[in-house]
């Protein structure tokens, strides 16, 4: 706990040195919180070199936070329900060999997975971004279908746990993506970030099973932030800094002059109405 607090305090300090440098630099970003919610459809597929898996369309559902960090920087925190998982074919039964000409398995993994990272903006709108965070194991599913060699499917769908019941609970996921924020209004945007995955650990803890869940997806998300308070302040360059004031103070003595002028036009008015 003492670490915990010890590592936030520090970002605190971190993210408020930054700001107070930015006041001195040659230009100032104000990048507000931004939240938002939306899914990463991709393809997934397990890294093994025991089974030909292959590749299988599945979903992510998240929901994140934008913490501005920095003049180009910025923390982010996401909350995802995950489902990951991979495709293959076994050989059938050899006692239903004669009729069952093969057998495809999908293996579907849940999780439950919390996610921090960093993205650094190149300009207001494009970044780049890297998280990682811990996976809580839900459930594996196994759908399994025999194709007949007569043209007949069947299809079983059941629990499954790889090593007899011992899947590993938590995961350890890495992601990197690139992404681009398009605003449709001041307040609202969409989010567009190819992105890819990658598990840490092995999917069964204590079998010979060494299988890493990876993906590559498109992530897709409205967002909400003010965008017209993305506003660069820019100092006036040294060499120009001269004639500038010059051409204020020019100004500011005319615009007193014509005050004169006027408060004087007043009076002479006033002294010729009262000597008629």
């Amino acid at each position: 706990m003492r670490k915990t607090y010890a590592l936030f305090l520090a970002i605190v300090f971190l993210s408020t040195a930054s700001y107070g440098q930015e006041q001195d630099s040659s230009k100032i970003s104000f990048r507000p919180i931004g939240v938002s919610l939306g899914v990463i459809p991709h393809m997934s597929t397990v890294v093994n070199d025991q089974f030909d898996y292959q590749w299988d369309l599945n979903n992510i559902i998240a929901g994140g936070i934008t913490l501005p960090f920095g003049k180009n920087l910025a923390l982010t925190g996401d909350i995802q329900l995950m489902h990951t998982g991979a495709t293959t074919n076994i050989a059938p039964n050899p006692l239903e060999a004669e009729v069952v000409s093969d057998v495809d398995v999908r293996d579907r993994f849940g999780y439950l997975a919390v996610s921090a990272g960093l993205r650094y903006f190149f300009t207001d709108r494009f970044y780049i971004g890297g998280y990682a965070g811990p996976a809580i194991h839900l459930y594996t599913e196994r759908l399994t279908t025999k194709n007949y060699t007569s043209g007949f499917a069947q299809e079983e769908r059941r629990k499954f746990d790889f090593g007899n019941g011992d899947v590993r609970e938590l995961q350890w996921i890495v992601n990197l993506g690139i992404g681009y924020e398009l605003p449709i209004g001041d307040f609202i945007g969409i989010v567009i970030e190819p992105t890819a995955y990658y598990g840490l650990n092995k999917i069964d803890n204590n079998s010979n099973f060494n299988g890493r869940a990876v993906g590559v997806g498109l992530r897709t998300a409205v967002l909400f932030k003010r965008f017209k308070r993305n506003v660069h302040f820019t100092e006036i360059p040294e060499d120009h800094k001269a004639s500038y004031i010059q051409k204020k103070r020019r100004e500011k003595r005319k615009e007193e002059r014509m005050k004169k002028n006027e408060t004087e036009g007043e009076e002479t008015n006033s002294s010729g109405n009262g000597s008629m």
